[in-house]
């Protein structure tokens, strides 16, 4: 067999070519351009399996063509960007020793029988690879007339005992997979010379082979295939079954989509668990199959470029793959949702609930209009007294659960048991030196930003400091600052000798020691904290679970509480943190995550769940604010 690898990295290269060589014996060429590629396969006068690198994807299209035309039966594989020289071997090896996981290279004319026939109840049609152990036919059960993969072993070596008992091994590990995404083994079957077993025909291609092809597929189909690979993976991983390392080639779609995971189960198989590497291959394969960045690609870029990422929000297991693959697709469906017209009958029915509520609130207006006034004096002389918040947390050192239960170690420290306040960032302000406003400015900021004075703010804290309404919600002082972007509260912090909390220190101190679901415990309980359980962009429209439409003063929800003692990391306002990861849009550049509930949020947000990207460091919100914390050696 000839091999040619065409790769523009020359230790992939002459690794590859050296690793091939020991352990197939077949000829092995190599080129490191397009031309070279093309020079070198014709001079040859044979070619059985061209690999090349992302690099000769679209340029060497045209010269594929003609190889192609030259030798009609010349298989190709695309290398992933990314990958290792063990990667890179374990992809094509599948492809040699025809194992079931992809496409393998045909084997010597000779060993392919040339009347398929059929074997037992199966009428064999047409040979779909050929390997040096392996004859895989498409074939059909006549017994119930359903097309399957017929996998068989050389007659030939069905009689050597140690090579019969490793097929057999391998049929029964794939035989205890039964998830729905994963290809299913139907039987197993032994005869005079013939053992050979039976599994799900898999339509479609791998992600390997559309590559190959240059197709292009929508963030919807392949965030789709990302969430099932995380699932089957997953499921493989719960159930305890090793399985060849996983490669795009393992992973397909369907003419319309439809994705599905080969069965790669494998006695004793080693490098089964998924790590950054898995996840960068997985990324590249789908950066060749998806569009440009868009906006019709953000979801998908940003799901690709945490799995492509290092650090502790990289996508590292098949768990984070599964969560953030899901938020995404959710993140898409609601974007949809929204934009869908509203029907005939819903928006009659909007028309009469807001009547029946203008009647009501007229009715309501009469029966107090009487005590009216000595109410509200009352509630503005005691909302507008500013509180003493400015208290400390001190988180212990030690362990505790991030994200999906990955254990972590962070030194002590100290954090802010309420959110900044209002009053808060007002001293921030007065506190500015004249002449020198960009004084605790980060050094990054850009020249275009020249104050830390958030938008709106002089209507807002003129509100704030009569106890009155800001856009027809109530504020006071004590309510949490908001609409600062996260140069804003980057300054505050270094005002106060303090710093923003990493996202992992956050998340500690909202878990608590038990790495709890919310503050309080693993139960989702609306009342306890200012969520959009009863959200309403109207002000006389929510608060009917805790009490509030929007903000709150950040002492007024006693139940949103750690187990530390922090308040308010359930609900209220989001909150800005020192962790920047890779925009979604540009995974070059760095973003800000906030994190926590908000009072926007139709439900308790989990402590787990993904952070919140921001646009940007300029992002503001009505809906974000943020504390600080310290470090500190000893309570």
């Amino acid at each position: 067999m000839v091999i040619l690898i065409a790769s523009d990295q020359s230790k992939i290269r002459r690794g590859l070519a050296d690793r091939l060589r020991e352990c197939t014996g077949h000829r092995i060429l190599t080129a490191g351009s397009v031309a070279e590629m093309e020079s070198t396969a014709m001079a040859e006068g044979a070619l059985d399996l061209l690999l090349f690198s992302p690099v000769f994807s679209a340029a060497g299209k045209e010269c594929r063509v003609r190889l192609r035309e030259r030798y009609p039966g010349v298989q190709t594989i695309a290398l992933e960007e990314g990958m290792s020289l063990d990667q890179s071997l374990q992809l094509v090896l599948p492809w040699l020793r025809g194992d079931g996981t992809g496409p393998a290279a045909a084997g010597p004319a000779e060993a392919v029988p040339e009347d398929a026939g059929s074997l037992g109840d199966y009428d064999l049609k047409n040979l779909l690879r050929a390997t040096e152990r392996t004859l895989t036919w498409k074939a059909v059960q006549r017994s119930v007339q359903r097309e399957v993969a017929l996998e068989q072993l050389r007659p030939e070596l069905a009689a050597d005992p140690e090579v019969s008992r490793e097929f057999r091994r391998m049929v029964r590990a794939r035989a205890l997979v039964s998830h729905p995404a994963i290809a299913a083994v139907y039987e197993a079957q032994e005869e005079e010379n013939t053992i050979f077993y039976t599994r799900e025909l898999v339509r479609g291609k791998s992600l390997t082979e559309w590559a190959a092809e240059s197709a292009q597929f929508s963030q919807e189909a392949l965030l789709q295939m990302l969430l099932t690979a995380g699932e089957a993976f997953q499921w493989m991983k719960d159930h305890q079954i090793p399985h060849d390392p996983v490669l795009p080639a393992h992973l397909y779609l369907g003419p319309n989509g439809t994705p599905r995971v080969a069965n790669t189960a494998q006695p004793g198989a080693r490098g089964a668990e998924e790590c950054r590497q898995t996840m960068a291959a997985l990324a590249s394969a789908c950066l060749q199959l998806s569009g440009p960045r868009s906006p019709q690609t953000r979801e998908l870029w940003h799901v690709l470029g945490l799995m492509k990422a290092q650090g502790p929000h990289a996508v590292q297991t098949w768990k984070h793959l599964i969560r953030e693959s899901r938020a995404a697709l959710q993140r898409l469906a609601e974007a949809h949702s929204s934009l869908l017209p509203e029907s005939r009958d819903r928006i009659l029915a909007r028309r009469r609930l807001r009547l029946r509520q203008a009647g009501l609130a007229l009715l309501a207006l009469l029966l107090v209009s009487a005590s009216w006034a000595g109410w509200s004096w009352w509630q503005l002389r005691t909302r507008a007294k500013v509180r003493d918040v400015a208290d400390t947390v001190f988180i212990p050192a030690g362990e505790f659960l991030f994200r999906d239960g990955k254990k972590l170690i962070l030194p002590a420290f100290d954090i802010d048991r309420y959110e900044v306040t209002m009053a808060e960032y007002s001293a921030f302000l007065d506190a500015l030196p004249h002449g020198e406003p960009n004084r605790y400015d980060h050094p990054d900021q850009p020249p275009a930003k020249t104050g830390h004075q958030p938008r709106d703010w002089a209507e807002m804290a003129a509100a704030a400091r009569a106890a009155g309404t800001w856009k027809g919600h109530p504020i006071t002082l004590n309510a949490p600052v908001f609409n600062v972007d996260w140069w804003d509260a980057w300054a505050y912090a270094r005002w106060k000798g303090r710093r923003l909390p990493t996202e992992d220190e956050w998340e500690k101190a909202a878990r608590g020691p038990d790495g709890y679901l919310w503050p309080w415990g693993n139960d989702p309980d609306p009342k306890r904290a200012n969520t959009g359980a009863d959200y309403s962009d109207q002000p006389s429209g929510g608060g009917r679970i805790d009490g509030f439409t929007w903000w709150c003063d950040v002492d007024a929800m006693p139940g949103d509480v750690s187990s530390y003692g922090v308040f308010g990391m359930a609900g209220n306002v989001a909150e800005w943190t020192d962790t920047l990861v890779p925009d979604p849009d540009l995974p070059d550049v760095q973003v800000p995550v906030f994190r926590g509930g908000a009072f926007h949020h139709t439900v308790p947000v989990p402590l787990n769940a993904p952070p919140w990207l921001a646009k940007g460091a300029l992002y503001a919100q009505p809906f974000l604010g943020f504390r600080t914390v310290s470090r500190r050696t000893a309570p």
